[in-house]
């Protein structure tokens, strides 16, 4: 899947939401260290349209969790994360379960590439079924705010500060945790992640 997807940042989920119908389901693709970020972003800013409910769902084990947390929350718009474990195996029994993702709201899958490259090879029919609803993120869209209030959950979540994760990543020492490559990038020193 090399195919170029059209950004789509915080700013512009009202557009995507006024162009998907009720109960669509759409995917947006995030570089893989960013993909909870975008997550997070992305349910905040629909939070903030108002309206509709909204339920984040992180790293369902399998395909029969993530189907029964779909089933259970028809009336909340979903935003779901941390499917980019799933194996091919999970893809196809989700594919073979589509029928049991129908939903009142509409649902956004956030992946990495690698991850809706998959879901598109063993996963066909829930991808057409998707459609032209896969959209790039564009984390240059992310406000100041918003990158500062990641950051300071992520302060208070490790105990760390901005200058110890920084010494860590030059030393080659920082964690193998996508928390803190998120961090890196959040800081606009994402060249570090190399050395990590």
């Amino acid at each position: 899947m090399s195919t170029a997807f059209e950004p789509i940042g915080a700013g512009e989920l009202g557009q995507l939401f006024a162009d998907l119908g009720s109960g669509s389901f759409s995917v947006v693709v995030a570089p893989e260290h960013e993909v909870s970020l975008a997550a997070e972003q992305i349910a905040r800013r629909i939070g903030r349209m108002g309206g509709e409910p909204v339920e984040r769902i992180q790293a369902p084990r399998d395909a029969l969790e993530l189907a029964k947390h779909v089933r259970r929350a028809r009336e909340a718009v979903l935003i779901l994360s941390g499917l980019d474990g799933f194996s091919e195996d999970e893809w196809r029994r989700l594919d073979e379960r589509r029928s049991q993702l129908g939903r009142d709201r509409r649902a956004v899958l956030v992946l990495s590439r690698r991850g809706a490259e998959r879901l598109v090879r063993a996963a066909p029919h829930l991808a057409s079924w998707i459609g032209g609803s896969f959209r790039e993120w564009d984390d240059q869209m992310l406000s100041a705010a918003d990158k500062e209030r990641r950051l300071a959950r992520l302060r208070e979540r490790t105990g760390l500060d901005d200058e110890q994760v920084l010494a860590l990543a030059k030393g080659g020492e920082l964690p193998n945790d996508p928390v803190f490559a998120e961090w890196l990038v959040l800081l606009g020193r994402g060249e570090l992640l190399e050395r990590a």
